[in-house]
């Protein structure tokens, strides 16, 4: 009769509680649903009650959202415990997307991670963006630290927006804030989110450094980078320039930068320029000197 049984909420079991649990039946004019448990004190405990199980209700039109995603919640925690199988995966991306709600496996709001820029250019440049269906008609973030901003459509990038000031006070580090959507029914969907706040440029090192090289040869750089840099390149005075990329045979990142032949002999700089996934930029200068 009844099938597909979840707490809608976390269940505490303490005196005086309360729990709500949501499921499927198959319609029943009059049937019995009894409910056995113990007492404090061990005592046997049971309790029956008749309900109707009607065809069709729209009395309460929320309850198969809620039951949706309660429904996803226990395959999550299936999956958490057993391993991934393909059809809890396409059963939770259809029920998230029919009802639009947020899962690991789908989204709602389109990207599972925002990422934060915090770099000191101009006011308000940290910037967050979130892409949801288009029933929405506004949207509200709660940063961790308190505030509360409305977020703007920004037409040409089809996505909401928010720009704010991060505190002095907030560390480098993974943050959650809330993601508060109402669509043109006036309905209102929560969805927590994370973002990550770098305010450190990412530090490179030369580690096969040289301090003479002959005009018109070819410098091989290797070069220990962390691992959110996602562009470093190098440049020599009055020459080449070259990105160098990650090389899994040497552990590091590597390229090889021309010295134009005919160079004037003397001191030249030669910098690394790195720049992390928040877009801060980092540069070290070496002084090589150019042989004739």
């Amino acid at each position: 009769m009844l099938n597909r049984v979840y707490p809608a909420h976390p269940v505490s079991i303490f005196a005086a509680a309360s729990g709500t649990w949501v499921g499927r039946y198959k319609p029943a004019p009059d049937v019995t649903l009894r409910l056995r448990g113990a007492a404090p004190d061990g005592a046997a405990y049971e309790q029956t009650v008749t309900a109707v199980l009607p065809e069709r209700n729209l009395a309460h039109n929320l309850l198969p959202r809620v039951w949706a995603r309660a429904r996803v919640d226990y395959l999550l925690d299936r999956i958490n415990r057993e391993g991934e199988d393909a059809a809890s995966i396409r059963e939770i991306i259809e029920l998230s997307r029919k009802y639009k709600f947020v899962t690991p496996y789908t989204s709602f709001l389109a990207a599972p991670r925002s990422l934060l820029r915090p770099r000191v250019i101009q006011p308000k440049d940290p910037v967050l963006r979130v892409a949801a269906d288009p029933s929405v008609v506004a949207a509200t973030v709660r940063l961790p630290w308190g505030e509360t901003l409305p977020m703007r459509w920004i037409e040409p990038l089809g996505m909401w927006q928010a720009r704010f000031f991060v505190p002095a006070e907030v560390a480098d580090g993974t943050h959650r804030c809330l993601i508060i959507l109402r669509d043109g029914g006036g309905r209102l969907y929560r969805e927590e989110k994370s973002f990550v706040i770098d305010s450190r440029a990412p530090a490179v090192q030369w580690r096969n450094t040289v301090q003479t090289v002959a005009g018109g040869t070819r410098l091989r750089l290797e070069v220990d980078a962390p691992p959110d840099t996602r562009h470093l390149t190098a440049t020599i005075e009055g020459g080449g320039r070259v990105r160098l990329a990650w090389s899994a045979a040497d552990r590091c990142c590597t390229g090889t930068l021309s010295v134009p032949a005919g160079s004037a002999p003397g001191m030249r700089m030669l910098s690394l320029v790195a720049e992390d996934q928040a877009h801060n930029v980092y540069r070290k200068d070496y002084q090589v000197r150019i042989l004739p």
